[in-house]
């Protein structure tokens, strides 16, 4: 008798390489994922970089006006787009990242969980990058890593410092 079917090990066969593919793929993407997000959140610390050098060019004094609170960063930076700033105005928050403004660092922290714009729990990784006029702002780029994939992330960024603050 001439049978056209599949054998169970041939089926057998077919699902463990679909498989093996599956688990060598998904880990794969999702690190491509976290690159473009990690590549998003340096755009905007970029774009909020150049907000504080146009500010710092308009008026060298500002800094002052910014230490005693008279400038909030929601005055300076106001081309971010994708998210909302915090009541004080003092941080600014997306889906994946919370934007804080510390001077002379602008940090955007990336977690799994960003809440009312201000609490952010299980940190992946963190990049800062400073603001003028503090001295050597242009070069200042650093991320930290708190877990294997914020590790991953930060090691793909191109010129930033890499810290390693996981756990062993």
């Amino acid at each position: 008798m001439n049978q056209k079917a599949f054998t169970l090990i041939e089926l057998l066969v077919v699902v463990l390489i679909i498989g093996i593919l599956a688990a060598i793929a998904l880990p794969q993407y999702e690190s491509a994922v976290e690159k473009s997000r990690a590549a998003e959140a340096v755009l905007n610390l970029k774009q909020i970089q150049q907000a504080f050098v146009l500010k710092n060019l308009e008026d060298p004094n500002f800094l002052e006006a910014y230490s005693n609170g008279d400038i909030t960063p929601q005055d300076i930076v106001q081309t971010l787009s994708g998210g909302q700033w915090s009541s004080g105005g003092s941080s600014y928050c997306t889906k994946y990242f919370l934007y804080v403004f510390e001077w002379p660092e602008i940090a955007a922290h990336r977690s799994n969980n960003i809440t009312a714009c201000s609490n952010y729990v299980g940190k992946l990784y963190s990049i800062y990058k400073d603001v003028p006029p503090e001295e050597d702002w242009e070069t200042y780029k650093t991320c930290l890593a708190y877990t294997d994939t914020g590790y991953r992330v930060c090691k793909g960024l191109d010129g930033f410092e890499t810290e390693d603050e996981r756990e062993e």
